[in-house]
């Protein structure tokens, strides 16, 4: 079954601007992206290279496993156990395992339905008052006949899955057109308040309409409080699995470090094959201390990140708005791996060198990666009238990073900014990552474990050389120095 075709922002050209809106808007692809390309492969040929070869296997198996954890896993198993809890609770309630219905969603529309008396009704009430921020105004439709006809026949209609999916896309152009915005919306309706994107919103209305308010086979009540339950079960068992994952990973590569070489500490040290290497494994209650403050910090830094409140505020920011890992469920399992490395620390000197590493690396690619992006936008719009959203004013550098974004790809074609401006700031942001995260740091952390060995040299040198001299006979001794 067809409709007919509205007109809708124009494609994407050239392989490059596609690939960047892609990455733009996927936070999955985006991390896994930066994952391989500014850390498992720079890192591992620069210690395999700088540092000894069992280092580099380390690296390699800490960097590849670590972006199947941290990046991939959670959506997985989410969308395993939301298959399961579905079939365990409630059984005669049958809703969808595929949906992805956030708490907020299912507030917001399920207020927008109740207000109405069928699907048209349920369509205008969310397009009234659905707004996002364009530069420093904030947008509403303007005309929302057109697309509410169309919305209302992709709902109530039956259509085949590659139609559905052109039409939704056809929706989703046609809001960003009028609306001018595309990443971040907002659905306020009686007090019950939704942000989401353009596309989780046509996918979720559709979902509900379809699957709830218009089954007659089902009980809205009973659908709702069992989608609640499913939720809690998807979120808390994905992450607490993946987060498990994190944890460990860096123990399992230690030992497998071990049964290589035969050999216990920092497999990064110079000097680490030497047969004169006493480093080993410290076990002293200090050093467990000092594992235990680190990770503690890193532990608050994410929360800060999250902008957590509290436990239940921490819940509802973990919750999965689709089948790909939101950007709070990637922070949370990465915040876990990263204090399993510190855990996993043999000695001082690789608890320092994995704490300078990731906690700028945790920095540089959740923080300052979009500085730099925003960076770069702003050389090019420093009036902040073309390129930005700005949710609201501000000065400082906590201003710059939470009240300031720059504009999607979609969001720049639907007001006609050149596409070339966009993904030389979006270029920006993956080149400041790629050269901080794979390079710089690894680097650095090559450059201090070699300092730390030849000061080390040094001082056991000293006091030979002072023997040495003292058993020369008198005349030359001067002559020695």
């Amino acid at each position: 079954m067809k409709i007919d075709k509205m007109n809708t922002t124009p494609a994407f050209r050239g392989p490059l601007t596609a690939a960047l809106a892609f990455l733009d808007t996927n936070a999955t692809a985006n991390a896994t992206l930066i994952d391989l390309g500014a850390m498992v492969a720079p890192r591992t040929y620069i210690d395999t290279k700088k540092r000894n070869k069992y280092a580099g296997a380390e690296t390699f198996f800490r960097e590849f496993t670590g972006t199947l954890i941290v990046c991939l896993s959670s959506g997985l198993f989410a969308m395993g156990f939301a298959r399961a809890a579905n079939k365990l609770i409630d059984p005669k309630t049958n809703i969808n395992p595929k949906s992805w219905f956030t708490d907020d969603a299912v507030s917001t529309l399920k207020k927008a339905w109740s207000k109405g008396e069928n699907t048209k009704d349920f369509v205008s009430n969310v397009l009234n008052n659905l707004s996002g921020q364009d530069g420093a105004a904030i947008s509403k439709l303007k005309n929302t006949k057109e697309i509410s006809e169309k919305f209302t026949k992709y709902i109530d209609w039956n259509f085949g899955r590659k139609e559905a999916k052109l039409t939704a896309k056809e929706i989703e152009d046609q809001i960003t057109n009028d609306l001018r915005v595309n990443r971040s919306v907002n659905v306020n309706i009686d007090g019950a308040k939704l942000n989401t994107s353009v596309e989780n919103l046509i996918r979720d209305m559709r979902d509900m309409g379809k699957d709830i308010f218009n089954n007659k086979n089902i009980n809205i009540e009973n659908a709702f409080k069992k989608i609640a339950k499913v939720n809690k079960i998807k979120t808390l068992g994905a992450l607490g699995i993946a987060s498990v994952l994190g944890l460990t990973n860096q123990y399992i590569n230690r030992k497998i470090t071990e049964k290589r070489t035969g050999k216990t500490g920092f497999v990064g040290e110079v000097g680490y094959n030497s047969k004169n290497n006493k480093s080993g494994k410290d076990t002293s209650l200090k050093f467990k201390a000092e594992k235990g403050l680190v990770s503690a910090g890193i532990a608050a830094l994410a929360l800060a990140v999250m902008r957590v409140k509290n436990p239940k505020d921490f819940i509802k920011k973990l919750e999965f708005a689709g089948p790909v890992t939101s950007g709070n469920a990637i922070k949370t399992v990465y915040t876990a791996t990263l204090i399993g490395r510190f855990l996993a620390s043999d000695n001082k000197q690789e608890l320092g060198e994995t704490a300078f590493r990731d906690y700028f690396g945790f920095l540089n690619w959740l923080v300052l990666g979009g500085f730099a992006a925003k960076g770069a936008a702003n050389l090019m719009d420093p009036h902040k009238k073309e390129l930005f959203n700005i949710h609201k004013e501000g000065k400082g550098v906590k201003h710059w990073l939470n009240d300031i974004s720059v504009k999607s790809h979609k969001e720049a074609a639907a007001k006609g900014i050149p596409m070339w401006k966009i993904n030389t700031a979006h270029i920006a942001g993956l080149a400041y990552s790629t050269l901080m995260l794979g390079v710089v740091l690894t680097r650095l952390n090559v450059y201090f474990s070699r300092r730390k060995y030849k000061k080390e040299q040094e001082a056991a040198v000293q006091p030979a050389r002072a023997m040495t001299f003292t058993a020369l006979p008198k005349a030359f001794k001067e002559f020695a120095k």
